[in-house]
């Protein structure tokens, strides 16, 4: 039997939701005097206080739980379990409610809510001194359960609300949720939407997703070198406020750390970066987003070397992930020009091969018999066409003048974004120096050596971070004499484009180089009489007007030049 004491020992219970109701709604250390002043009137004993921030409608709620061990705990003696209302104490509608309290009644345990919703029980035959279950009940019961379960319904009409707009904006093109690195929200008044919110570059974010996009795009670095120059640039993640999983309270900071390969290949495979959305809310059925990325869609599928992939085909987005590359037969570099020439006869691809004769040496050549009679020449009679076509081809001087023009552009952008890497670095570095002198300083208030010991570790680590900065700080820019020297060197190549088409090591390059110099593939008898179809470029009649990302790039003559 429960003996009733004079001075009951109450446990209060104060929950918020989450971290933003704790900073802007119904603060847990208002929860906590609140019920501390009916304790004091009551004349009851406070034995513990258990602020917490956690959901109240989920099943498994680890915090909330203690709270319940607590108080059943029979060496605890406790007898009020106290709490602002009752969405504090549970949003899981009527039926959890119930449970609770039961759970709790039976360890003789009452709930009191500072509201006074939960009245005391009362027994009908208390004036006859008798006392039955049946007959003892509580008059505010049906109250209560209206209230547990109008806790659960408010839950889901407010978040049926605000999800379901974010949602829907989220599927037309506009961002709902903190910023990923390199960008930041902005709200932007629209025609038809009203204000909504978007992603802009991040002034100083930015700089580092564009940077591992382009060095990942150039395939020459693997994605450790790629985040070693990254870290060297001065990158570190983004600081934010560490928080006690219990209260939610600020503990301290994380963040602030050097990229890592795994974080890196993570921002390379996101579709936001080239300004698409896929995500949850979108089914991952991927979305043009309202606002531009940080690369181009060309930038972000060369960098993803078919990982992911993205195309854009009247305005709207897909994806398709680990693509496969088209498989190219194996090619006979003793056969170069294979793929580059047509037979005559059926106009297909020919054949290569060498057949041996009786006494033994092989005869090598081109051959094609695809249901016509049989078309047989020997390599070396199709190499000279071919070569001595070539020698004498001579690009169109509209062309060569475009050419100079465009080569210099490029040239000011790569200066550009080099002008950029070094004013990056220089700020890495006076941020390292001053963080270098702050530790130095505090060495003369230590005298534990272990400590010392420490500090002087993390000065060396500074120090070999700052000479890493300081070295792609003070990286010797090309002057204009260097540009001139190396244009000088491409206008040769490029008015002498025998030297890039025959001597060429790579096939798949040497082919691609010849899809830019015929207008469609020849004929071996279109070789030999000289009337193949050129590209424009090679036409005395060429309009200069030619895309100027298809001079450059794939000629392949920044590739090759010295230095």
């Amino acid at each position: 039997m429960n003996i009733p004491r004079e001075h009951k020992r109450a446990v209060v219970l104060a929950r918020a939701s989450g971290t933003k109701q704790v900073t802007y709604g119904d603060s847990v250390d208002g929860q906590v005097d609140d019920c501390s002043r009916v304790i004091e009137k009551n004349g009851w004993e406070r034995v513990k206080v258990f602020p917490l921030v956690e959901s109240g409608r989920i099943k498994e709620r680890v915090f909330f739980e203690e709270v319940l061990d607590y108080c059943i705990n029979p060496q605890n003696n406790i007898d009020v379990l106290l709490f602002k209302d009752i969405s504090r104490f549970t949003r899981g509608g009527a039926k959890d409610y119930a449970r609770l309290k039961d759970l709790l009644k039976e360890n003789n345990i009452e709930i009191q809510d500072i509201e006074e919703t939960v009245k005391k029980e009362r027994n009908t035959l208390e004036d006859l001194g008798m006392e039955y279950s049946w007959s003892v009940y509580s008059p505010s019961e049906a109250e209560e359960l209206r209230k547990a379960e109008s806790s659960k319904e408010e839950v889901r009409t407010i978040l049926t609300r605000m999800i379901s707009k974010e949602i829907s904006y989220t599927r037309r093109g506009y961002w709902n949720r903190s910023a990923p690195y390199g960008f930041q929200n902005i709200k932007i008044e629209t025609e038809t939407d009203g204000k909504r919110n978007v992603l802009e570059e991040h002034n100083k974010e930015g700089f580092f997703i564009i940077k591992m996009f382009e060095l990942r795009e150039k395939g020459v670095f693997d994605d450790k070198q790629i985040v070693k120059r990254i870290n060297q640039l001065g990158f570190i993640s983004r600081m934010r406020i560490r928080r006690d999983p219990k209260t939610k309270k600020p503990i301290g900071k994380i963040g602030g750390v050097p990229l890592t390969v795994k974080q890196f290949q993570s921002y390379i495979s996101r579709p936001i970066y080239a300004g698409v959305i896929c995500e949850k809310w979108t089914k991952h059925i991927p979305v043009l987003a309202k606002f531009k990325g940080l690369v181009s869609i060309e930038t972000f599928n060369k960098a993803n070397r078919g990982k992911v992939y993205l195309e854009i085909k009247n305005s709207e987005a897909s994806i398709e992930y680990n693509r496969k590359k088209q498989i190219r037969l194996k090619d006979n570099p003793y056969y170069p020009y294979k793929k580059m020439i047509l037979c005559p006869m059926c106009y297909k691809t020919p054949k290569a091969s060498a057949s041996t004769g009786k006494n033994g040496i092989p005869r090598p050549a081109y051959h094609c018999d695809r249901g016509h009679e049989s078309w047989r020449v020997k390599r070396s009679e199709v190499h000279k066409v071919m070569e001595d076509f070539i020698i004498n081809l001579k690009l169109d001087d509209s062309f060569l003048r475009l050419f100079e023009y465009v080569f210099i552009e490029k040239w000011k952008e790569k200066r550009t974004g080099s002008i950029k890497e070094s004013e990056v670095a220089s700020e890495t570095v006076a941020k390292l120096l001053a963080q270098q002198s702050e530790l130095a300083d505090s060495l003369r208030f230590l005298s534990n050596k272990i400590a010392i010991s420490k500090v002087e570790e993390k000065i060396e680590e500074l120090e070999h971070k700052i000479q890493e900065s300081r070295s792609i700080r003070d990286k010797k820019e090309e002057s204009e004499q260097d540009i001139k020297t190396k244009l000088k060197y491409a206008r040769h190549l490029v008015e002498h484009p025998s030297e890039l088409l025959i001597n060429e090591p790579d096939m798949f390059r040497q082919q691609q180089l010849f899809e830019l110099t015929f207008e469609r593939t020849p004929t071996y008898a279109e070789l030999v009489s000289g009337t193949p179809k050129l590209t424009p470029i090679f036409d005395l009649n060429s309009e200069a007007e030619n895309s100027k990302e298809r001079l450059v790039t794939p000629l392949g003559v920044e590739p090759r030049l010295p230095g």
